[in-house]
């Protein structure tokens, strides 16, 4: 009798650690993978200043380092697979144009590293847990239509002074990007929970999700938002149905009529970018192997446009033209940029992720990627970290296995490597901490604060309207070279009139 309660207690004492291991190696993993998440995404509603920018990159990087090593502590083997091969070599490479171009800030690199990180922590976590990880971005996109919602009766300010309603973002195409998202996963869940408890949650959190997006009056957020949808209708509704050729072909009709409505919804702004992608396709033209550098379109753009009216100055486009900073396709961005070799491989690991049989999140990148033909959600950094999010959850075939001791060493080596990176961004941070505080308090930056400044354009903006430089003549200079707008060429010109060189001012 003792013996079988020592024996009772005992197995119990067992069982309960085998909870906690199971515990610890699934839940723990995700819920520190959501907290990261929700931090990427509520922060700066919290908190917008300018003076948290840095303190909010700081903060992620330093989550980011604590979810991988939960992610990894677990893991006893480790599948490399084509995915991982592509994004590290892509990775590698952008890191290495960005730290040889002018476009080295601080923010860049740290979206870079961070984006790495939550693709390799997603790769760890056990696939049977990534439905959590969607449901949580319905919740994202739930909370993203109130705030919507507030907007429109006037109960929180827009973030933009045109458009009345903008979400958490400075433009409303952005909070449409992140709400199409929301809507595409929330479908899917509905339709594949038809006859569960779990469905009824699902109808009304669509419903909000599609009033937030009228709202948001996002035409790239509904197109990608309904062909997201109609793949998940195909592949869970249709891909065994008797008629499915005529309904596929219903859809096409379907959208093909829906773009033709949204091009002619706001004519002016799609001619607008019509324009855009034409003068953007003239500069590929010159260089379609190895591209212009990063951050290099908003820096030459303008030329090519005024190159165009030189040839054209009768062209319908005269009243349609701008100061983009984005060819609203990122697609054309990249090929602008970074040549037609780094294209390849961002469609090859585009294509190699819906190669695979996931249908959430095939449906989920291919309205991400419907978006990205026509708005610039790579720019932001909310928005660009679905994408190693997404693409962790259809990594492909599998090419190698580490298991056992080489697994250790391997956790070891990524150890050292995240360690190691944590010196120079504590260094960084310091360093641009006390330039924005600077710029914020409305101080004349050192020689090596003003170049490190030079490289952010929110901050050069600032400083430029804000401060009153020593040597204006040369930030004036710097702000036509770096971020070219007719307002610089105007006050460059202003300059040349006040030392009466009124040739040059013309010019």
């Amino acid at each position: 009798m003792v013996f079988s309660k020592l024996d009772q207690r005992k197995s119990g004492k067992i069982e309960n650690m085998k909870i906690y291991q199971r515990y610890a190696r699934h839940h723990l993993p995700i819920i520190s993978l959501i907290f990261l998440i929700g931090v990427i995404y509520l922060y700066p509603i919290f908190f917008p200043s300018l003076l948290e920018k840095p303190t909010y990159y700081f903060i992620i990087m330093l989550l980011g380092q604590v979810t991988l090593f939960i992610s990894l502590f677990f893991k006893n083997n480790y599948n490399f697979r084509t995915s991982d091969l592509c994004v590290t070599l892509y990775m590698s490479y952008y890191l290495i144009l960005l730290t040889g171009s002018y476009s080295n800030s601080y923010y860049d690199i740290w979206g870079t590293v961070i984006s790495l990180l939550v693709y390799v922590i997603v790769r760890s976590v056990d696939k049977n847990y990534y439905r959590y990880l969607f449901q949580f971005i319905i919740g994202i996109g739930v909370f993203e239509s109130f705030i919507v919602f507030l907007q429109k009766f006037e109960l929180l300010p827009s973030q933009h002074s045109y458009f009345p309603v903008s979400g958490s973002f400075a433009n409303p195409a952005l909070s449409g990007c992140l709400l199409a998202l929301g809507f595409t996963i929330t479908f899917y869940f509905m339709v594949t929970t038809f006859k569960k408890k779990s469905f009824l949650i699902y109808p009304p959190a669509l419903l909000v999700i599609a009033t937030a997006l009228i709202l948001v009056d996002s035409r790239a957020g509904w197109l990608s938002a309904v062909m997201g949808s109609m793949f998940i209708v195909y592949q869970v509704i249709l891909k065994d149905y008797r008629y499915k050729k005529f309904m596929v072909a219903a859809m096409i009709l379907i959208i093909s009529i829906s773009s033709v409505y949204l091009y002619n919804y706001k004519k002016a702004s799609a001619d607008g970018r019509i324009f855009i992608w034409k003068n953007t396709i003239s500069g590929i033209s010159e260089q379609p192997f190895t591209g212009h550098g990063i951050g290099s379109f908003e820096r030459q753009y303008l030329y090519y446009q005024a190159e165009y009216f030189k040839n054209n100055p009768d062209s319908k486009f005269v009243m349609t033209a701008g100061n983009p900073s984005s060819p609203f396709n990122e697609f054309l961005r990249i090929f602008f940029e970074q040549g037609v070799v780094v294209l390849l491989l961002v469609i090859f690991i585009l294509v190699t992720s819906f190669s695979n049989r996931n249908t959430l999140v095939n449906g989920s990148l291919l309205t991400f990627t419907v978006f990205s033909f026509f708005s610039y959600p790579l720019e932001i950094f909310r928005l660009y970290i679905f994408i190693p999010f997404l693409l962790a959850n259809n990594p492909g075939n599998k090419i190698y296995e580490i298991r056992n001791r080489p697994a250790k060493l391997f956790k070891t080596a990524i150890a050292i490597i995240v360690i190691s990176w944590s010196f120079y961004f504590i260094k960084e941070y310091e360093r641009w901490i006390l330039i924005v505080r600077n710029v914020h308090q409305k101080y004349i930056l050192t020689v090596e604060q003003y170049n490190l400044l030079k490289t952010d354009r929110e901050l050069f903006l600032i400083y430029y309207n804000t401060v009153k430089s020593t040597n204006r003549t040369q930030l004036v200079k710097d702000g036509v070279e770096l971020y070219p707008s007719t307002s610089f060429f105007c006050d460059y010109a202003e300059l040349f009139k006040n030392n009466r060189e009124y040739s040059q001012a013309e010019q």
